[in-house]
């Protein structure tokens, strides 16, 4: 893993993204820990166990993806509607 500070982010984001490609970048901000920066190799890091499903809930969840792209985004429709069912507000 390598270091940046956000201020190098903000100055040179080129430089950073290109680190992330080889290694995860920790961000840095008054010397504590913010953030990390991975690249988004699809094969490698989309690939890992549950981090589709991870992912596609949780922009379901912020209502960046419809539930069709979510759950074809996780590789399961069951999955998704399950979890949908249970995030919606209940009526009364």
């Amino acid at each position: 893993m390598t270091a940046a500070s956000v201020r190098k982010l903000e100055n040179t984001p080129s430089n950073a993204l290109r680190m992330a490609q080889t290694d995860a970048v920790v961000l840095t901000s008054c010397n504590r820990r913010e953030a990390v920066l991975m690249h988004l190799d699809e094969k490698a890091l989309l690939a890992q166990p549950g981090l589709r499903t991870t992912l596609a809930f949780s922009l379901l969840e912020d209502h960046a993806l419809p539930l069709g792209r979510a759950a074809r985004l996780a590789g399961t429709v069951g999955v998704m509607s399950a979890a949908a069912g249970r995030s919606r507000p209940t009526r009364r």
